[in-house]
């Protein structure tokens, strides 16, 4: 890519192999292995592999405002990550997106009131609901923890870097079963178990929307991009020794421009696709923008 393509030239490093271009960018490197017996130049790096960051999060607004109002996520928490955003770029958001929302609260925020009455009476539903879950769930024994291990570890396997629709759809699958037969699928032994109770059915919720969000990105005929590798039998395999999982084909950035949003109401999910925000092309004249500062803080 184009991009690939600056960076080792800008770094005299447009040579055939990839050891050779490591040689010219940073020796060091290739030394620190050697002194623990890896040979670079002749074995494979063995690696540990895991899905550290959240590209992905929260719809927001310009402000940093989701659908649900005076509710702010920041950060990782929110979409504005993106696929390719870098390290650098992200931290930027995260500083970036505190201010707008401070600004914006501080602004158009600062007379809401704040009813603890009216809170209470709209809360009291799922309060409800999450005792009478609680109560159904008690029994004499508890899984708690080996459904936790194994649904986490099917999302490991499945749900992480490398993907294939079969077994997306079978964990799936499996995940929405629990979610449906919950209160006979999960149980506790006591009521200290409570938090770990919620925080399972909270993370099958997300586990469910993430393995429909990659299911319905491929039936959008999404491809391999970023950081996920999608199994493709009509793609290629870098190398015949891999297994046929790494198989795969490149994005043909048919999807570049849109944003896929997911919403989980009534416990279905459902995939919506919109196309990014246009970068504004703002006037920013000073007295245009000094003017605007002192009507409203160029809060709106």
């Amino acid at each position: 890519e184009h991009e690939a393509f600056e960076y080792l030239k800008n770094a005299n490093a447009l040579v055939s192999k990839p050891i050779e271009r490591l040689k010219i960018m940073n020796q060091p490197a290739i030394d620190f292995y050697r002194d623990f017996n890896v040979d670079l130049e002749t074995e494979m790096l063995e690696i540990s592999l895991c899905a550290q960051h959240n590209n992905g999060g929260l719809d927001i607004d310009l402000w940093w405002q989701s659908n649900l109002k005076g509710f702010f996520p920041v950060g990782e928490v929110a979409g504005t990550h993106g696929v390719y955003r870098p390290g650098g770029s992200a931290l930027n958001s995260g500083q970036v997106g505190s201010n707008r929302a401070a600004l914006y609260i501080s602004k158009l925020c600062s007379n809401d009131t704040h009813d603890s009455e009216q809170f209470k009476k709209l809360s009291s539903k799922a309060v409800e609901e999450m005792n009478q879950l609680a109560n159904d769930c008690l029994t004499s024994h508890s899984n708690l923890q080996e459904v936790f291990k194994e649904t986490t570890n099917k999302m490991s396997s499945y749900g992480g870097i490398i993907r294939n629709q079969k077994d997306i759809e079978k964990t799936l699958e499996y995940i929405d079963n629990i979610l449906s037969n919950f209160s006979s699928e999960i149980k506790i032994a006591s009521l200290s178990e409570l938090s770990w109770l919620y925080k399972i059915r909270d993370n099958l919720i997300a586990q469910k929307c993430y393995l429909t969000a990659y299911k319905d990105y491929i039936e959008n005929k999404g491809g391999s991009r970023g950081s996920a590798l999608y199994t493709d039998a009509t793609g290629n395999k870098p190398y015949n020794y891999l297994p046929d999982e790494f198989t795969f084909r490149v994005d043909d950035q048919y999807l570049a421009e849109q944003v896929q949003t997911i919403q989980y109401i009534k416990n279905k999910c459902i995939c919506n696709w919109r196309l990014v925000r246009a970068i504004p092309k703002n006037d920013d004249f000073f007295e245009n923008t000094w003017r605007s500062y002192r009507e409203n803080g160029n809060v709106f």
